[in-house]
């Protein structure tokens, strides 16, 4: 399959885990973050998905209104940082690597 197809089924299957068990830590690349103000942001900056240097918390996920799907994540930049100390990004392009390394807890 594509590549395109891989994130998709990534994204699919880690809305229903979200859905299901919560919010959950993620690896991303956080190259493009610190420039982040607001909005929904792509992931032209951290294609490289083999450069994970953050963590961070998926909290969930949102669609703007033209349909366009994105990640809602918790930073640990404060609140004064982004929107309230939250990132949003779309899900395509890998959404700088924020479906490989995954971690949730178990009760």
């Amino acid at each position: 399959g594509s590549e395109a197809a891989t994130w998709e089924n990534r994204s699919t299957k880690l809305k229903l885990a979200l859905l299901s068990l919560g919010p959950m830590a993620v690896a991303v690349n956080a190259l493009q973050m610190q420039f982040y103000v607001g909005g929904i942001d792509t992931a032209n900056l951290c294609l490289e998905v083999g450069q994970l240097n953050h963590a961070v918390l998926l909290t969930g996920f949102g669609e703007d209104e033209e349909g366009r799907q994105y990640w809602i994540i918790k930073n640990s930049f404060g609140k004064a940082w982004g929107e309230q100390g939250y990132y949003h990004i779309y899900f395509d392009q890998g959404a700088c690597g924020l479906h490989e390394v995954i971690q949730h807890t178990i009760a």
